[in-house]
């Protein structure tokens, strides 16, 4: 068995904030609109952020509220019937709350809520 190794340019692209991309995202299912992961990570289906892990879970859970899911939802390109796709011209308008502006103890809130509903 022959190994092989993830060529170095494709971790440039890891991130730990994962927003949905190429693939086709059908509207009835979707439940979560962002995810984040403990390790950054490359993937085929999303558009990854490259963030700190913090940082990653604010994004992530504000982006799953209902504000979030609509600044995404009016973002998204419309693909076959209810399948939809955020396209990579459009990410620069997506609106992310700017965690260096909040306090700690903002923060250490935010933080205490996505470990609630983990």
């Amino acid at each position: 068995m022959e190994l092989t190794h993830v060529p170095l340019e494709c971790f440039c692209r890891a991130g730990r904030l994962h927003i949905p991309g190429v693939a086709c995202f059908w509207l009835v299912t979707v439940g979560v609109v962002a995810a984040y992961t403990e390790e950054p990570t490359i993937s085929q289906v999303t558009w990854t952020v490259p963030v700190s892990l913090e940082e990653a879970k604010i994004q992530a859970l504000w982006l799953n509220t209902t504000p979030g899911l609509l600044h995404i939802l009016s973002l998204r390109q419309d693909s076959k019937g209810g399948y939809v796709q955020v396209k990579k011209e459009t990410l620069r308008n997506l609106l992310l709350l700017d965690v260096k502006k909040l306090t700690y103890e903002q923060k250490k809130s935010l933080l205490d809520l996505v470990d609630k509903v983990e």
